[in-house]
């Protein structure tokens, strides 16, 4: 989970998840701002290209619901961002931190994996697995908290 290649992925449906993100991108005006189909689904390939590494080889599920990334093999709604350098990891905690409050009905998970690829390359590097608590994001183990709650809700485990 720590890093692939988009190379190794299946390129048919990456292309067309990609293709179909930016054509609904490119619909609205407010969300295309100005960048042609072309931009739009580079963009694209470059984001889900980390989605699509869960769901191929780390036994995660598309998540249907609209504007929605991944589903952990244990039920667990993941938000997955790519961002081109590791320092500019605060930068994408803090608007998703932002989102949370400027649209406080709007479901978001508590989990974030972030990736860093250049968009240079295919290699993807794991920059870190973050959760919400309560006002910020917190530098979170993803296996160690799995980890965790197993035990806590483990058949015997209070007794």
């Amino acid at each position: 989970m720590k890093e692939f290649n988009r190379k190794d992925l299946s390129t048919e449906i990456l292309t067309n998840k990609a293709f179909d993100e930016a054509r609904q991108i490119h619909r609205k005006s407010s969300t295309a701002q100005g960048r042609s189909l072309e931009e739009i689904f580079k963009v694209s390939v470059y984001g889900l290209a980390a989605e699509q590494f869960l769901i191929e080889r780390c036994n995660f599920a598309d998540n249907p619901d609209a504007y929605q990334d991944v589903i952990s093999p244990e039920g667990i709604k993941v938000e997955v961002k790519v961002t081109k350098v590791g320092h500019y990891v605060p930068h994408v905690l803090g608007r998703l931190k932002d989102k949370r409050r400027k649209y406080p009905n709007l479901y978001q998970p508590d989990w974030v994996f972030i990736y860093i690829n250049d968009m240079k390359s295919t290699e993807y590097k794991m920059a870190g697995t973050y959760m919400w608590n309560d006002n910020r994001y917190l530098v979170k183990d993803w296996y160690e908290e799995l980890d965790r709650e197993f035990l806590a809700n483990y058949e015997g485990a209070k007794d």
